[in-house]
């Protein structure tokens, strides 16, 4: 699970990358909630489809989101911005840890973390620039991170397409639709309450 066109622009000039970082931030500061339909793809690095998925994300910053993916892949990861919760119900266990700075370094970062940290975390280019569509390229600071690169593009103002590129080129592609852009979510959306008789994982 993850918390994923046109022609390519030319690679950005060092002073562009500036201006590209801003860019991101000004797409994200229009998004203060989301809600969402997804699939998710995921493909090898020979680009043949491994699995397929769909599900439901609800998401609002700082730091909330619920992930639903739907059977025969069935998970559910939420957030309520402190604690974080991983149900897998086929193995009947929750996995439940606190929210840290390695989670929000990842791309839960852009549809739910602090905008601000987003500059700090990755290193951002402007891809695709028309009217209507914007591509952007992060690549994460962290050495350690599980991932090479992030692509995150919008039309019209609104994300529809976030992939995942990790070291051994498989990548997650997820595309949005029935797309709302801030709706009014409750906050008992990102609470969970563990079933009874599941395992219970508490890591740290």
């Amino acid at each position: 699970m993850v918390l994923l066109f046109g022609v390519m622009a030319s690679a950005p000039a060092i002073g562009e990358v500036g201006t590209a970082a801003e860019r991101l931030v000004e797409e994200l500061g229009r998004l203060k909630s989301l809600d969402a339909a997804f699939e998710q793809v995921v493909v090898d690095a020979r680009g043949r489809v491994m699995e397929r998925t769909r599900g439901h994300v609800l998401a609002q910053r700082p730091g909330r989101f619920r992930w639903i993916s739907d059977p025969p892949f069935a998970q559910q990861l939420t957030s309520d911005g402190k604690t974080l919760w991983f149900y897998d119900p086929d193995l009947e266990q929750v996995t439940v840890r606190p929210v840290d700075d390695a989670l929000m370094n990842t791309p839960a970062l852009l549809l739910s973390g602090d905008i601000k940290r987003v500059v700090k975390a990755f290193d951002v280019s402007l891809e695709v620039d028309t009217e209507d569509y914007l591509e952007f390229e992060l690549t994460p600071r962290d050495e350690g991170s599980l991932f090479e690169t992030l692509l995150f593009a919008f039309d019209a103002r609104q994300p529809t397409r976030l992939e995942i590129v990790d070291a051994l080129g498989q990548r997650t592609r997820i595309y949005f639709t029935e797309f709302t852009a801030n709706p009014l979510l409750e906050a008992s959306s990102f609470e969970f309450e563990i079933p009874p008789g599941v395992d219970v994982i508490r890591g740290r």
